[in-house]
């Protein structure tokens, strides 16, 4: 019994032995994916080749894919003496995701070594339209010759209509070049600017979200600036409005200068504010850019700079962010937002009446009227406006402001008007009762 026993502890010794010395001799030739990029449930062959370099047989040799969520299966074999074997594990990953593929070597139950197969990447299944991915280009290439057909049309039609009025065209010819150069430089820029100011403070009033609001401030920002910008240009270059009406000059210097005073400014945030717009108007006409500091040519690139807080800024960049974090918040006072309005209501309905009479030989008039009754109350409000005109006054009534403008109507202008001129003459002489 002794001897049956020793010969069993000296059998186990022996296989022991033998199955370390037969690891030795056992190498990974390569681990590789068949692919890189597959869909989940989709299955991906790791191939795998083990070299056996001893006189015996080596084994149980097992073989572990890992990360699990792939779901391989664990393989179990036995390499002969001498043999290169070859192996295809099937892996079906059950999550996307980028996966390190490795595969893990156990031999008679210990860790033989781990060897890298490379990254597998795993996307989800595609939607249900992805089949009609190819139809798309076709869908866009119709679309785009609809909208040139469309485009054609409506442009040989605007070309017939601005045919058929080249008659009444030539007849503007003969408006003075200083009033036309000045109206489209000055006036243009100063109707549309003050225009989108009102549109961007009449949306601050609705509750929006913190980034939309943000927008709507740098937007308010950026139309005052223009209004500053052009209104210190024509300062320095022209320095005299030239509307038909004196009275009407007059008032709209009152409401350019109430937008301008709606946002109290120092001097110093003045001249940060007209370099910066000086700086957009260079870029803008693709001028000499060698003293431009700040780069940007439109509202969306200013917003960039603007809300930009985490770049390497420059003095220039830095003291316009100032200037707009401390006047921003300007805009968003319901006050201001209701004044911006009305003034963008008269000022459109004053130029409309003004370019209106300056064009009076290029716009078609409406009927004069038949009856002697109303011929006289035209001539009669004509003799009263020219004489209001002469002397500088504003027409206390004007018909023909209702007939051109239609709305807003003369009266409601003309209280908007009032009004402006009554906050200034109170502002003029607050310093003078201190």
């Amino acid at each position: 019994m002794r001897l049956v026993t020793l010969g069993l502890v000296a059998a186990w010794a022996a296989v022991l032995v033998g199955a370390t010395a037969s690891a030795a001799d056992l190498r990974v030739t390569s681990a590789a994916l068949d692919t890189r990029k597959v869909v989940v449930g989709q299955p991906a062959q790791l191939l795998i080749q083990l070299a056996n370099d001893g006189p015996g047989e080596i084994g149980p040799v097992e073989i572990t894919v890992v990360p699990r969520s792939l779901a391989a299966p664990r393989e179990t074999v036995t390499i002969p003496a001498g043999a290169l074997r070859e192996l295809e594990i099937e892996t079906r990953p059950t999550q996307p995701g980028s996966f390190s593929v490795r595969a893990r070597v156990v031999v008679g139950g210990r860790p033989f070594s781990t060897v890298d197969a490379g990254v597998l990447e795993v996307v989800d299944a595609p939607g249900a339209f992805a089949a009609y991915r190819d139809i798309l280009p076709l869908g866009g290439a119709l679309l785009a010759l609809a909208g040139t057909l469309v485009t054609l049309i409506v442009t040989v039609w605007k070309q017939s209509q601005i045919l058929d009025e080249t008659r009444r065209q030539k007849a503007a010819e003969t408006v003075s070049q200083i009033v036309l150069q000045v109206a489209r430089d000055y006036y243009g820029t100063m109707s549309g600017a003050i225009g989108q100011l009102a549109s961007a403070a009449r949306r601050l009033q609705i509750d929006a979200a913190a980034e939309e609001r943000e927008h709507l401030l740098v937007r308010c920002f950026f139309f005052f600036g223009i209004v500053l910008h052009k209104d210190n240009e024509f300062s320095f270059g022209q320095g005299l409005l030239f509307l038909p009406d004196l009275w009407a000059e007059a008032d709209m210097r009152r409401m350019i200068d109430e937008v301008l005073e709606l946002v109290p400014l120092t001097q110093a945030q003045e001249a940060v504010i007209h370099k910066c717009f000086s700086d957009v108007a260079v870029l803008q006409r693709a001028g000499d850019s060698a003293a431009v500091t700040l780069k940007a040519r439109n509202l969306y690139e200013l917003e960039r700079l603007l809300l930009d807080r985490f770049t390497n800024l420059r003095e220039d960049h830095r003291r316009v962010q100032e200037v707009f974090d401390d006047v921003k918040d300007r805009f968003a006072d319901p006050d201001a937002a209701t004044l911006i309005q009305e003034i963008e209501r008269a000022m459109r309905g004053l130029m409309e009446y003004e370019f209106t009479t300056m064009f009076s030989d290029f716009y078609r008039a409406r009927p004069a009227p038949r009856s002697w009754r109303s011929r006289f109350r035209a001539w009669r409000e004509a003799r009263r406006t020219a004489g209001a005109a002469t002397r500088g006054d504003r027409p206390t009534t004007l018909p023909a402001f209702d007939d051109i403008v239609r709305t807003p109507s003369w009266q409601e202008t003309r209280r908007i008007l009032e009004q402006i001129e009554a906050r200034r003459a109170e502002k003029e002489a607050r310093p003078r009762v201190g």
